[in-house]
């Protein structure tokens, strides 16, 4: 059976639209709507949808996107579920996406999580497809804007076009792909240590010890329509930075496993990348 997770937080009439357009395809078996503990009339207004293909389930606390999205993994696990979509609410796909995707993920018995192409509403590949896991060496040199900025393009379309019907990957965007359940639960899911950023990371990492392999469908494509804020306060920007570099520590402890003097380097680094996000934060607020 196939379920779909799609974790919301005051966002409910997006997740709406999503869960119900998810409802009516028969690929799908299940919709499991996780309400993250808005602070908005989200749950109430999502209880709305319920019925015998949509459930809304309501963290009591928002832990952040991996804990959210475990709760309706962990959901479809207890049903004996075979396979799950986990999706953004700012996502547009289609059933010719879905039936692609199932398809490839029940052929390759090596690709344990299948992501899609995805586009911009605007049907531009502008959005970053795939990328390589962090490495000692690449979290130094992400410290430096150019060397980010550079490596960013490079990740924008990032395979050709007429490559087969699947192209394998490190790390898969975490805005929509498809799971095999069995080994998410192997896994132990998401990595509830990290409210936002490295989930991806840190989920690929632990496929990949398992022997088992991440891919992109390259005959399936998804809209992604997310807004980038270009202007925000100081302290917002700063807030959302300090959340992405306690993912990163995080994932550099546990997952690289580098000795303490790589460590020592890495935490200079850091501050480093400290001062940069300060200056860009203030150009952004004083150009606002």
């Amino acid at each position: 059976m196939v379920g779909v997770v799609i974790l919301n937080y005051n966002t409910w009439e997006l997740t709406k639209n999503l869960a119900v357009s998810f409802s009516n395809m028969n690929s799908i078996d299940k919709v499991v709507v996780v309400d993250n503990c808005s602070t908005d009339d989200s749950f109430i207004n999502l209880s709305h949808i319920q019925s015998e293909k949509i459930s809304v389930v309501r963290s009591s606390l928002n832990r952040g996107y991996a804990a959210g999205n475990n709760i309706g993994i962990r959901y479809l696990e207890k049903m004996n579920f075979d396979y799950v979509f986990i999706a953004n609410p700012d996502i547009i796909v289609t059933e010719n996406c879905i039936s692609e995707m199932l398809s490839l993920i029940k052929k390759y018995a090596n690709i344990a999580l299948l992501g899609a192409v995805r586009s911009s509403i605007n049907n531009r590949m502008d959005q970053v497809q795939c990328w390589k896991r962090p490495t000692f060496s690449s979290e130094l040199l992400e410290g430096f804007i150019l060397y980010s900025f550079i490596k960013r393009s490079e990740r924008i379309y990032s395979f050709p076009r007429d490559v087969d019907e699947v192209v394998y990957v490190e790390v898969v965007p975490g805005s929509f792909f498809c799971a095999k359940i069995d080994i998410l639960k192997k896994v132990d899911y998401f990595d509830e240590n990290t409210f936002l950023y490295y989930e991806e990371n840190i989920l690929s990492k632990k496929i990949s010890d398992l022997g088992l392999s991440l891919a992109i469908s390259t005959k399936a494509k998804y809209i992604h329509n997310h807004v980038y804020t270009k202007h925000e306060s100081i302290s917002k920007s700063m807030k959302t930075y300090s959340i992405f570099r306690k993912s990163k520590v995080y994932y550099q402890d546990k997952y690289l496993n580098i000795p303490p003097c790589k460590k020592a380097i890495l935490k200079l680094f850091n501050c480093i990348t400290d001062v940069h996000m300060v200056l860009i934060a203030f150009k952004r607020y004083c150009c606002n």
